[in-house]
């Protein structure tokens, strides 16, 4: 979707209007010549009033013409500017607000109420920033890669909270085991070790697929 400049705008709608004037004054002298013409001196009179009025023509094609590609040229321009301020905030949250999830340490949420916290600003920060990607506005195909690589984070940045809750609530099963090692308090603790690694592993996956998705994003420019 190549989006042309107003240089190139105003090109195109002078060479359509100096085709049309062309063709009509083709027509116009053909239509009020005497024929064959080639035995007949041009009425300069004639040729006057068909030049004028192609003239007339021409400025009445011109006048709504340049006032709707002015018009179009300036709404696209203020939708370039919204979309650059809005990258700008969508960016800022996923690099400073979002990313902050992979840094938590999850022994540290094992209380209820600091784990409930998080869940909900974690969420209330994914529906903000795919609010703002249905913001963004298609001009060009930039825009337009921009806003499907945004909405394409989600299955990540859930898959990152996901894995962080397993790592807290087996944090926390292992908190309540009892000190005394007998067979299943042992057991237990193996099978909750094994699913805070196989969790790591995964909060780094999602992380490091954000990241590399992250690197080839930039703010939308004017």
């Amino acid at each position: 979707m190549k989006k042309k400049t107003l240089e190139e705008k105003i090109r195109q709608v002078g060479f359509w209007t100096f085709g049309g004037v062309f063709w009509y004054l083709i027509i116009a002298f053909f239509l009020k010549s005497s024929h064959p013409i080639y035995e007949y001196n041009l009425d300069r009179t004639a040729a006057y009033d068909v030049i004028k009025d192609a003239l007339t023509l021409a400025a009445a094609f011109l006048a709504p013409v340049a006032a709707f590609v002015l018009f179009t040229d300036w709404r696209d321009q203020h939708k370039a500017v919204k979309n650059e301020k809005i990258s700008e905030e969508i960016l800022r949250i996923l690099n400073g607000d979002l990313l902050v999830f992979y840094n938590l340490i999850p022994i540290d949420l094992r209380s209820t109420d600091k784990f409930k916290e998080k869940n909900i600003l974690f969420h209330r920060l994914v529906a903000e920033l795919a609010n703002k990607a249905n913001e963004i506005q298609i001009v060009d195909d930039e825009s337009l890669n921009f806003k499907n690589t945004i909405l394409s984070f989600e299955e990540d940045l859930y898959g990152l909270w996901d894995s962080l809750s397993r790592q807290v609530h087996a944090a926390q099963q292992h908190e309540s085991i009892a000190e005394f090692l007998d067979t299943v308090s042992c057991n237990k603790k193996i099978l909750l070790s094994e699913m805070w690694e196989q969790s790591a592993e995964e909060n780094q996956a999602h992380f490091e697929r954000i990241q590399s998705k992250l690197r080839l994003l930039k703010p939308l420019c004017i």
